[in-house]
């Protein structure tokens, strides 16, 4: 297993500790190719694998502010494991949505404060040269005090759910107000039998 990397996005006692994440390897990025092949894959504005199952591959993925070409990238989790993306989906076939909204509408006040902590732990992973191109530009500076998990906007509608893959990826990966109703619903969050090894098996690819 890689070493961990501490990302040190320290700050105010009010805010969340650093996380942890750990390089991509070669094998890493193969598989996020071959699972992402229907869409465009960057890895160049990914800082490392946040979560991995106990295959040892890439379940959620940590992000940068911004991707390699500039534009503006809100979510700082990004779920990339095959098997919680199909159950995931699953739910969301069955209506689940609303009902985890519901969920967070029960729950406001720590709502709020979860997506203000994302807001300023956003703001604390760009890069100096980052920090300092946009400090005057008042347009971008007030999108990220008012964007929340993955680009819900925090000040409107934070009790909006978005997706239930950008809740999932951000519940392992860092925390959710609403985690025991997600884990109840997702049931098992790693697969049983390696798809991942079994994908790169069938494309004869070994692992590095």
């Amino acid at each position: 297993m890689p070493e961990k990397i501490i990302k040190d996005v320290s700050g105010p006692e009010e805010f969340s500790p650093p996380f942890f994440c750990t390089p991509l390897t070669g094998t890493d990025k193969k598989i996020l190719l071959l699972n992402s092949a229907s869409r465009n894959f960057d890895t160049e504005f990914v800082l490392g694998a946040a979560v991995r199952c106990k295959w040892g591959f890439p379940q959620v993925l940590a992000c940068a502010p911004f991707m390699s070409d500039g534009t503006p990238f809100p979510t700082v989790f990004w779920l990339v494991c095959p098997y919680l993306d199909k159950r995931c989906a699953e739910l969301e076939t069955e209506h689940k949505i609303p009902v985890l909204e519901k969920e967070l509408e029960n729950n406001r006040e720590a709502v709020e404060k979860w997506h203000k902590e994302y807001a300023e732990l956003r703001k604390k992973l760009l890069s100096d040269s980052e920090t300092k191109n946009i400090a005057n530009c008042d347009a971008v500076m007030e999108s990220f005090d008012k964007t929340g998990v993955g680009g819900i906007n925090r000040l409107k509608k934070p009790c909006t759910a978005k997706c239930l893959h950008l809740q999932t990826a951000t519940m392992l990966a860092w925390k959710h107000p609403a985690e025991a109703w997600l884990r109840m619903e997702l049931g098992c969050t790693e697969c049983p039998d390696s798809q991942c090894n079994c994908k790169l098996l069938a494309e004869n690819i070994l692992p590095e």
